[in-house]
């Protein structure tokens, strides 16, 4: 979290969205800047009061220039914090779009809940105050000022770009984009499943010796997240079935079915278009079981899905292979064979694809751009 990530996601919520450079740099600062009396020290205009100027405005902004040690200097003395805090309140007032403030606070929410460098005690800090967006804020830019502002994570990486097209690697949390994030943006997330598309979760009480979907992935937590929300088994069942009859992909209403390797079956859920995607079997003792093979060929039924239905609509997909689908996948290698895939597929990707990585695992990962 740092000053200029701060600038590019606060500009999604301005009522001008092509607000320039110098104005959304410096004014959440502004009235810092006079009472710290802090002055140009470089240039023809030394001597100045302080502002960053047309060039550093965006380079502040896209992580190329550090934050003048000056700001840094000035917020460690007493009561500045307060004047950042006020001046930002200042900024949403004259700036910020009334009607975005639902979206813009489960934004900034799940920013500084997957934030590493934030604890508990900070996070819940800054949450107390979110019924006050101006307060709520300036808590978060006094934060972001303290963090380095040049490009910092060397694990989140750009792979592939060509006009609306790219692949990126993301750290974060997959769920966060398919389940409770509201946004204006339309986006499509990818759940691996498994070829039946259960939707039940067996618990330990019920004492089954051969469970079905576990909780501990990302298939059972969507389908206990869904069940908070209302969503019954059997109305998911009968929208999934109802999905791929539609499709085709399946005749009459069967109460148990069985789908081919990368089948989709594809749900709206609020902002988010979920792509339930088959990745594994389950055998006679329900446990799933899924092949290298099988994780490449439903990347590449993914992908063609996409290029037909996703109308250029972002994509959130995680690592596949590694877990109970028992592909036997290592957490490198899913993610190498993904890269591989979709590079080798980029004619039918005219959107972003990113590719969600947790950060404990992002961490111990290599990330190789195919050439």
């Amino acid at each position: 979290m740092n000053y200029g990530e701060f600038l590019r996601k606060i500009q999604g919520y301005c009522i001008d969205k092509k607000i320039k450079n110098e104005i959304l740099v410096n004014e959440p600062l502004e009235d810092f800047f006079d009472a710290a009396k802090l002055k140009k020290e470089k240039g023809k205009n030394a001597g100045d009061p302080f502002r960053y100027e047309y060039s550093e405005s965006s380079k502040i902004k896209n992580n190329n220039l550090e934050i003048s040690p000056q700001i840094r200097e000035a917020l460690c003395k007493v009561g500045m914090e307060d004047i950042i805090v006020k001046s930002v309140q200042r900024f949403y007032d004259d700036y910020i779009d009334k009607g975005s403030v639902g979206d813009m606070f489960d934004d900034f929410l799940t920013w500084i809940e997957e934030s590493e460098k934030l604890g508990n005690r900070e996070i819940s800090k800054i949450k107390s105050v979110s019924n006050d967006p101006g307060l709520f804020l300036g808590k978060i830019v006094v934060r972001a000022l303290k963090e380095s502002n040049l490009q910092q994570n060397e694990k989140e990486s750009a792979i592939w770009n060509k006009g609306n097209g790219y692949i990126n690697v993301i750290k974060g949390n997959l769920l966060t984009y398919a389940i409770g994030r509201r946004s204006r943006k339309e986006r499509i997330v990818v759940i691996p499943v498994n070829t039946s598309f259960d939707t039940h979760i067996t618990t330990k009480s019920e004492k089954e010796p051969n469970p079905l979907v576990s909780k501990n992935t990302i298939h059972g937590e969507l389908l206990y997240r869904l069940s908070i929300k209302g969503v019954s088994e059997d109305e998911l069942d009968r929208r999934i079935k109802d999905d791929l009859m539609a499709n085709g992909l399946l005749k009459g209403n069967k109460k148990k079915i069985k789908t081919p390797i990368g089948t989709i079956a594809s749900l709206d859920e609020g902002g988010a278009t979920l792509y339930l995607l088959a990745i594994s079997d389950f055998d006679e003792k329900n446990n799933a079981q899924s092949t290298k093979r099988n994780i490449q060929i439903a990347i590449e039924k993914m992908i063609d899905y996409y290029d037909r239905k996703g109308q250029g609509n972002d994509l959130y997909m995680p690592l596949m292979g590694t877990g109970l689908s028992r592909a036997g996948l290592s957490h490198q290698e899913s993610l190498d064979l993904i890269i591989k895939t979709l590079c080798n597929n980029t004619k039918k990707i005219s959107g972003g694809i990113n590719i969600v990585v947790q950060p404990i695992i992002l961490k111990g990962l290599t990330i190789r751009k195919e050439k």
